[in-house]
C-alpha cells in the first residue's frame, strides 16, 4: 500500500490483483474532526465489464483462426494436419485440409474447448463457415456434415447444401431435437432428452472438409458455440455479484 501526501489530503493506492488499481481518496480537514469523506474512482465499472467478458468468453466455445489453428486437428483421407493460414479466410484466418484422394471422407476435429459440457448451448445455433476448393468440374457426393458425439449417443446433422467452389458459405445447425439431428444415421430423430445428454457431455464434434471426388481443400473459419441468452444473464448477474462482494471488501479494509 502507498500512501501520497497532498497538502490536505492522503491518497492511497491499493493494489488488487483481479481488477484495475482502486484509488482511495481520503480527505481530511486540518483541526478539524467532523470531516472525512472516502471516494472511490470510477474503476469498478471497467472492471466489471472486463470480469464479464472473461466469464462469457470462458463459457461459449469460439474459433475464429485469428492467430492459430487453435488445436482443431483432422481425421479421414489427410495428405496433412489441418493447416492454419493467417488470411484468406472470411474474413482474416482460417484453416484448411488438402484431400490425400485415398478413400474416404475427410473431417475437421474441434479442439477440447468445444467438449465436456455444453449443455447450455440448449436451443442456440451451432455456426461455422466452409469453403471447398477443387480444379475441374464438379463431382459432388453426399455424407454427414456434422458428427456431434456424446453420453453414449452419435448425433449427425446434414446440412441443406454443399459449399459452392471457392466461396465461403456460413452454416447454422439449431442444437434442438427438432432441427434435422439424427441419431448415428440420417435417420430418427433424438428425444429432447437425448440431445440435452449428448450437449451435457460432449466427447467428439466433427465438420465435413471434404465434398468433391479426387482431389479437393476444405477450409473451415468462424466456429461458434455459445451458451443460450438466458444462461449467459446468469453468468452476468453472477460476475457483478461477485465484484460487488470484493468491492466491498476492499472498503472494509480500508476503513
Amino acid at each position: 500500500m502507498t500512501i501520497l501526501q497532498n497538502r490536505n489530503k492522503q491518497v492511497v493506492r491499493r493494489p488488487y490483483t483481479s481488477t484495475p488499481n482502486l484509488t482511495i481518496t481520503i480527505h481530511t480537514q486540518p483541526k478539524t474532526h467532523h470531516m472525512t469523506t472516502t471516494s472511490f474512482s470510477q474503476t469498478i465499472p471497467l472492471a466489471a465489464a472486463f470480469f464479464a467478458a472473461s466469464v462469457l468468453s470462458a463459457a461459449a466455445a469460439i474459433s475464429t483462426f485469428d492467430i492459430d489453428a487453435e488445436g482443431w486437428s483432422a481425421v479421414g483421407d489427410i495428405a496433412s494436419p489441418a493447416t492454419f493460414s493467417a488470411a484468406g479466410g472470411n474474413p482474416g484466418g482460417y484453416i484448411s485440409i488438402d484431400d490425400a484422394v485415398t478413400g474416404g471422407t475427410t473431417y475437421f476435429v474441434a479442439p477440447a474447448k468445444f467438449l465436456g459440457d455444453q449443455s447450455a448451448s440448449y436451443a442456440t445455433p451451432f455456426t461455422f463457415d466452409l469453403r471447398q476448393s477443387y480444379p475441374g468440374a464438379g463431382d459432388q457426393f453426399d455424407n454427414v456434415d456434422i458428427f456431434l458425439v456424446g453420453a453414449g449417443l452419435t448425433l449427425v446433422f446434414d446440412t441443406a447444401l454443399n459449399p459452392p467452389n471457392n466461396v465461403w458459405t456460413s452454416y447454422s445447425a439449431p442444437l434442438t431435437e427438432t432441427a434435422g439431428w439424427r441419431i448415428d444415421s440420417l435417420s430418427g430423430a433424438p428425444s429432447q432428452a437425448q440431445m440435452q445428454n449428448v450437449l451435457g457431455n460432449v466427447t467428439s464434434l466433427r465438420l465435413r472438409a471434404e465434398f468433391q471426388t479426387g482431389s479437393d481443400t476444405g477450409s473451415l473459419d468462424n466456429v461458434n458455440l455459445v451458451p443460450e441468452p438466458s444462461c449467459s444473464i446468469l453468468l452476468l448477474s453472477g460476475a457483478f455479484l461477485t465484484l460487488l462482494r470484493r468491492s466491498s471488501r476492499v472498503r472494509e479494509r480500508s476503513a
